[in-house]
């Protein structure tokens, strides 16, 4: 049977004190060689712990305004793309048209009244964009697309150059068709609200508002060209070519303004890009200001901390060696 003396007894149970002292240090010096940072927030502060929270806080608001402000940016970067892409798909038809019908060839100006419908469907769809669950051009009614189909907008229209027997009639018509408030265009072919969706968030509380629904004018002239090029040929009430040929070439002329226009929004969109970026930048440099504030009061040495986690390691190694000596002590051993 084995026995102890009692001060070995002591030894021993000091041993394992020491040994799971050990085994504290070893677990802190892991988590501080990990982080980079003191694990004893109190310590570090001299009890003044509430420094360490207004820093951490500061920084959690920071990283939250980054996160809204990344938001808001994807979706004017969505809205960009629609407005680019929509200008980009006209392709200079406008010219094109007009090139046509100085030609004197009926044959040339069909395709491009055919091109004119295609496009016009292209654009419309770009225009119905959304991100998530957010139609982009709908205004305050985010949860419904902005255009209705094209093909309502096209028979609408041959509906109306139909009861026409001249161009300039038939473009008045359409222009109350377009441009009346509370008409046919906002009823039947703007399906968004009537109010600017809500004003993009940039952080900490900041807004900026972007006033662009379907119903923009640049939006809607081109909309208006490109669907009387597409229905010019078939649609008046006369057979007077030189009056088909004139809504066509006012159709193009309308199609070039919103093209024009376009391009203008593009530039408006583009101030408020600019803006959302230059409030990325201050929220980085806040952030990086304030993460090296936070470093400089609580942080550790992460070699170092390395470095102490391998000799406590060692320590921790030798203990267990001699407490396995100690635990195999007997009285026989004593008396050999």
């Amino acid at each position: 049977m084995k026995t102890a003396s009692f001060p070995d007894l002591l030894g021993y149970t000091r041993l394992g004190r020491t040994t799971a002292q050990i085994r504290d240090q070893i677990q802190t010096a892991s988590q501080e060689a990990v982080s980079g940072l003191q694990s004893d927030l109190t310590k570090a502060t001299n009890g003044d712990v509430g420094r360490a929270h207004l820093l951490q806080k500061a920084q959690s608001d920071i990283i939250q305004a980054q996160e809204v402000n990344s938001l808001s940016t994807a979706r004017l970067d969505s809205m960009t793309r629609s407005i680019t892409n929509s200008r980009e798909a006209l392709s200079n038809i406008d010219t094109r048209a007009v090139i046509a019908l100085n030609s004197n060839a009926s044959e040339g100006i069909a395709p491009i009244a055919d091109e004119a419908e295609d496009k016009l469907r292209l654009i419309m769809g770009q225009f119905n964009v959304s991100l998530g669950e957010r139609n982009l051009f709908s205004g305050d009614k985010t949860d419904t697309p902005t255009f209705a189909s094209a093909d309502v907008l096209l028979d609408d229209l041959r509906a109306i150059i139909g009861t026409a027997t001249n161009a300039d009639d038939a473009i008045s018509a359409v222009n109350d068709y377009f441009d009346t408030a509370g008409g046919d265009f906002e009823t039947r072919i703007y399906q968004g609200g009537d109010n600017f969706a809500p004003a993009l968030p940039l952080g900490n509380g900041q807004t900026i508002q972007l006033g662009i629904t379907g119903q923009h004018e640049a939006i809607k002239e081109t909309l208006k060209g490109l669907a009387i090029m597409a229905v010019s040929q078939d649609s008046l009430a006369t057979t007077d070519t030189d009056e088909t040929n004139k809504l066509f070439q006012m159709g193009a002329q309308i199609t070039g303004n919103g093209g024009s226009a376009l391009i203008s929004l593009e530039s408006e969109i583009g101030v408020t890009s600019e803006t959302l970026k230059s409030v990325s930048e201050k929220y980085e440099s806040e952030k990086n200001a304030l993460s090296i504030a936070f470093q400089n009061l609580f942080g550790r040495d992460q070699y170092e901390a390395a470095a102490e986690l391998q000799q406590l390691q060692v320590q921790l190694e030798a203990s267990y060696t001699i407490t396995a000596r100690l635990s195999s002590l007997s009285l026989t051993n004593f008396l050999r």
